[in-house]
């Protein structure tokens, strides 16, 4: 038995995502050709474009394809401060790093700029009354509010809407991460009324390079890559065609997933949470005040000892997949930048258990008693 419990670095790829790939793989067309073979190919492409957005409540003309969420983030960070003539950046400390870095790459090539990070409760949930109070000081029309839907390392679910309802009285923009959301909590995106959103395909148990940028008619930009025509002009460069077909394979397995099993990755967290509370009291889980927490992630830290200080390599060892936060930065040396920020203790060992809609209550026992095992 093995347990591969690591969904919120990469998800599987879905057998029936793969199939989808498959049967299109042959079709070479270039999408901007206007013979046969590109004709079939930007249909493949624009038939994705339109089920996406008619699932998340937007026009299709709000839809760009791109590499992925780190691309998707980069091109509304850059475009705000190029394009929109924004002067301040609000964001969080705890944020993906493809926010932070592009952040800061911004100021460092506009040193106008000003970066504000908002503060946190306790539990890693923002403190609204702090974005408040920043947004007051901030410049009308010329703020960008950038701050994620879900954290990709504690699990915290974040009320986009009351960030939403913040920026548009303070006329600022706001871009919400919803890499880590979208297919694993049910919502549309006017309902978060961020100006940008992100997606990743493997996120979901589509393919890895593809994914989607989401940009409100009424918050033009320009591209972030330039070169030809493609994606009406925003992205630049031929599309990955049998990708966005397996986008929008996962896409739809996934949100047909929300709607007949609502509670299933929920009802995994909550069992391996229960599990482990029972049977290891030293633990700390992080969990939300108000219960909101995002369904595909369970983060658990135990005091460093002799038998954790190596606990992710031996459960690799016994044949369970887990990380120590962000894939993004599980390489490197430093400890994770949202536990410095939430003011973690320093002598735990945290990790991060995170389910996806292939994971089995057998995989999550599984995991469990390899705990067990090397806390015995």
């Amino acid at each position: 038995m093995k347990a591969y419990l690591d969904n919120a670095a990469t998800t599987p790829l879905h057998p029936k995502v793969k199939a989808a790939m498959w049967e299109v793989i042959d079709e070479f067309g270039n999408p901007s050709s206007i013979h046969a073979w590109g004709r079939r190919t930007r249909i493949l492409i624009e038939k994705a474009r339109t089920a996406i957005a008619e699932m998340l409540g937007v026009s299709p003309g709000e839809i760009f394809f791109t590499s992925g969420g780190t691309e998707a983030i980069n091109t509304a960070v850059y475009g705000a401060v190029i394009d929109r003539g924004v002067r301040t950046i609000i964001t969080s400390p705890i944020e993906h790093k493809a926010v932070l870095k592009s952040a800061a790459r911004a100021q460092a090539l506009r040193p106008d700029v000003h970066i504000h990070y908002i503060q946190h409760h306790p539990d890693g949930a923002f403190d609204l009354d702090h974005l408040h109070d920043l947004l007051k000081k901030a410049p009308r029309g010329k703020t960008l509010v950038a701050l994620m839907h879900a954290n990709n390392e504690v699990g915290i679910l974040n009320d986009a809407a009351a960030v939403s309802a913040l920026a548009q009285q303070y006329e600022a923009l706001f871009l919400c991460d919803t890499v880590q959301t979208l297919c694993h909590t049910p919502f549309q995106l006017p309902e978060l009324g961020a100006h940008y959103a992100a997606c990743s395909a493997h996120k979901f148990h589509g393919p890895k390079g593809v994914g989607f940028f989401y940009m409100n008619k009424e918050a033009k930009i320009n591209p972030l890559i330039h070169g030809g025509a493609q994606e009406r002009g925003m992205r630049a460069g031929t599309e990955n065609v049998p990708g966005i077909v397996g986008l929008h394979k996962a896409f739809e397995i996934g949100m047909e997933a929300l709607r007949t099993r609502p509670d299933h990755l929920l009802r995994l967290r909550n069992h391996m949470r229960d599990r482990i509370r029972a049977l290891f009291p030293e633990a700390t889980i992080w969990e939300s005040d108000n219960g909101a927490v995002l369904p595909t992630v369970l983060a658990v830290s135990f005091p460093l000892n002799e038998k954790t200080e190596m606990m992710q390599m031996r459960l690799d060892m016994e044949g369970v997949a887990v990380s120590a936060g962000s894939a993004c930065t599980s390489g490197a040396a430093q400890r994770s930048h949202v536990l410095d920020a939430l003011n973690a203790p320093k002598d735990i060992v945290p990790l991060r258990f995170s389910f996806g809609d292939l994971t089995t209550f057998d995989e999550v026992n599984y995991a469990v008693e390899a705990l067990q095992k090397i806390l015995a």
